[in-house]
């Protein structure tokens, strides 16, 4: 009667060995970047704050009507870089703001691309002559070639004591 107990589990550990190591494929995510709209994010279930932010922001109604006038939908562009997995207001508070001036400048959708990475080491399909070096990024784009960086400035100027609006440096990304 002990060979039989025995011998049973030694079968049940032999099975579950089989099994197990029929597991050992592993799930790796895709590191590339994922193209979202506006209300893809808003739509996300963490991300419930960022048409709220979108609609808090108040921009300086006389800088946009400036961004209204100077902004060519067919010269300029402004791509997005964050993490929008995460759900934390840091990534996507600014993105938030930009895209509230971008659109009460009269612009459409068709004007930004936003891209959700984890890293700024995933890929994307601006690489070749973008250059992302942390999350969040917003480049300005003038014919295809980037001009401004709206979030690193905005980053310069609040390390050195100064305050400056994010429309104040989207015009001034698009006057150069």
């Amino acid at each position: 009667m002990k060979k039989l107990n025995i011998l049973s589990v030694v079968v049940v550990i032999l099975l579950s060995l089989i099994i197990f190591a029929g597991c050992t494929e592993t799930t790796s995510v895709k590191e590339e970047a994922i193209l979202l709209t506006v209300n893809q994010i808003k739509e996300t279930p963490t991300y419930e704050w960022f048409g709220i932010e979108m609609n808090m922001y108040v921009p300086d109604t006389a800088i946009v009507n400036q961004i209204k006038t100077l902004f060519n939908p067919n010269m300029h562009k402004v791509l997005f870089y964050a993490d929008m997995t995460c759900g934390c207001v840091t990534q996507g508070e600014n993105v938030a703001h930009i895209i509230r001036v971008l659109r009460d400048a009269g612009m459409n959708d068709s004007v930004f691309k936003i891209y959700s990475m984890r890293k700024n080491t995933w890929s994307y399909p601006e690489s070749g002559y973008v250059q992302v070096t942390k999350l969040p990024t917003a480049m300005l784009m003038k014919n295809v070639v980037p001009v401004y960086s709206v979030l690193d400035t905005l980053l310069t100027f609040q390390l050195t004591g100064q305050e400056k609006k994010i429309e104040e440096l989207l015009l001034d990304g698009i006057k150069k």
